[in-house]
């Protein structure tokens, strides 16, 4: 398995392994991120997982669009969970 990390840094072996980069992204301010990159699990050929950036290529109209709506969505989300917090 460790002659696959070396030649595929991407590749999934477990599911720990895959679910690298969302744990690193839980753990970041959306602000300090950029909207333009892709971020990828990747685990080295010694089994040390890291987190690596893949430049997209998209329009940066639409992601200042979709990052409107994801905090459009956010302010619904935490006022939702606000009204249902009073009725419990």
């Amino acid at each position: 398995m460790w002659l696959i990390r070396v030649f595929i840094n991407s590749f999934t072996l477990s599911p720990y392994n895959g679910t690298e980069a969302l744990i690193w992204l839980f753990s970041q301010k959306p602000e300090s991120l950029d909207p333009m990159k892709k971020y990828l699990s990747c685990t080295s050929g010694f089994g040390n997982n890291y987190v690596t950036l893949c430049k997209m290529d998209i329009n940066v109209e639409t992601v200042e669009i979709f990052y409107q709506e994801l905090l459009k969505l956010e302010v619904q989300m935490e006022e939702k969970n606000k009204v249902a917090g009073d009725r419990s």
